[in-house]
């Protein structure tokens, strides 16, 4: 491998201004690796929110055009893709090539919310789809990535069953951990930057600045539970009349992506107890990601939930991790890597899945004074920054890509010697004892 190994990085979300998880996850370990070597970043649309360094080259590819990664795979010494980027390039990633699997997002398990109202056979077809995809990903991975110990026994299952745990990795490593490493979504080094001009109160309609402001990070997708949420905040409305429970972009920014069933369920939801619009407010576009400080910095309290099911279990709810490079206090359903966190630093309360008065009670308790909250937590958070930083979290993808390998692969097992057959007599002797 040449001294400053080339990588590439094949995104399969946008990476725009506007950009939901994944493209932020690429978008940010793009810039990250670039401090350490060159890098590609492709993309379906690649338009950096800020200007890039110098090492870091962004390129568009749309889906459907997908011969046109040719070029940029034959290039690369190493690829980090997610398992549909892969999907993309896997008949022409060349063999000397080192692939990074980023497999943080156990999408299989998402999916089987997201396709639930679906027909059965369509429904399984899906999964067998889902799994189908993951075993080619992962029978080629040199390196796998995933964001918690949970995950990362989950997928150490699976690449069992593939037979990807041979005696040679193993004595490469007995850990294991040079084959699947914790590579989490993190957040950035530098706090937020303090706030201008108001972004919200007294320039939206209904958020002044005696709101009592809860936020609901990121998208309302099949696996969430607004509507606990949408309950508790009519519960609150009575003791509590400048409660505003605010959903700050529900409009996917890549055109691609349908509005979910879950999102238009909790608007009619909101409708019918009569909070819709004065104190659940729906934003149509999404917040771009360089200002969405703005929103966290003025808000009293952030909230993350879901309903309990498997997804859950595996999930690392990324956009947890803004409110925690905000500082913002928050409540967060417990079942999940993340919500146990929140509680053992302290930066916030666990609830009961589907649970409003429970979680009315905790919203009641954080609102009523919210600037003291923030204050009295701050130690917490910033024990809780320092450990989730981007530069920390992604050190073993660094690592492998300053020295990139083939993981090391199965030799073919030796087929049996057909056994010989014993003498009849031998046979007739065993048949009578």
């Amino acid at each position: 491998m040449p001294e400053s190994p080339h990588v590439l990085i094949v995104a399969n979300d946008i990476v725009a201004p506007r950009m939901a998880g994944p493209g932020i996850r690429a978008w940010e370990l793009a810039r990250l690796l670039a401090a350490h070597t060159t890098v590609t970043l492709v993309a379906p649309q690649a338009e950096p929110p800020i200007t890039p360094p110098a090492t870091l080259r962004l390129a568009s590819v749309p889906l459907g055009n997908d011969a046109a990664l040719s070029p940029f795979l034959s290039s690369a010494d190493v690829v980090i893709c997610d398992a549909f980027g892969f999907r993309r390039c896997a008949d022409m990633l060349p063999e000397q090539t080192a692939l990074v699997a980023d497999a943080y997002n156990p999408f299989l398990l998402e999916n089987l919310e997201w396709w639930r109202h679906r027909p059965l056979p369509e429904r399984q077809q899906r999964l067998h789809d889902d799994l189908a995809l993951l075993a080619r990903l992962f029978q080629r991975a040199d390196f796998i990535l995933c964001a918690s110990e949970r995950q990362r026994d989950f997928w150490l299952g699976m690449v069992a069953t593939l037979g990807r745990l041979t005696p040679a990795l193993y004595d490469a490593d007995p850990t294991l951990r040079t084959f699947i490493a914790l590579v989490p979504f993190g957040i950035p080094d530098k706090p937020p930057p303090p706030l201008p001009r108001p972004f919200l109160r007294g320039v939206h309609p209904a958020i002044d600045a005696e709101s009592r402001l809860i936020v609901w990070g990121g998208g309302v997708w099949e696996w969430l539970d607004p509507f606990t949420a949408i309950r508790a905040v009519a519960l609150l409305r009575e003791d509590l009349p400048t409660v505003r429970l605010l959903f700050p972009g529900v409009r996917h920014p890549n055109p691609v992506v349908p509005p979910s069933r879950t999102l238009l369920a909790a608007q009619q939801l909101a409708a019918d107890l009569g909070v819709l619009d004065r104190h659940v407010i729906f934003a149509e576009r999404w917040v771009p990601y360089m200002q969405r400080a703005a929103y966290l910095l003025e808000a009293d309290v952030g909230i993350s939930l879901h309903r309990p099911h498997i997804e859950t279990h595996f999930a690392f709810r990324t956009r947890v991790l803004d409110y925690v490079w905000a500082g913002l206090p928050m409540v967060v359903s417990a079942g999940d890597t993340l919500a146990e966190q929140v509680q053992a630093w302290g930066i916030g309360e666990t609830v009961p899945p589907q649970d409003e008065n429970t979680l009315a009670a905790a919203l009641w308790r954080l609102l009523r004074d919210p600037a003291g909250e923030r204050e009295r937590r701050a130690e917490a958070f910033a024990h809780a920054r320092e450990t989730l930083r981007w530069s920390r979290v992604a050190q073993p993808l660094v690592e492998f890509c300053r020295q990139p390998r083939r993981a090391p692969t199965a030799p073919p097992v030796p087929s049996a010697a057909p056994a010989t057959p014993k003498p009849a007599w031998k046979r007739l002797l065993e048949k009578w004892r």
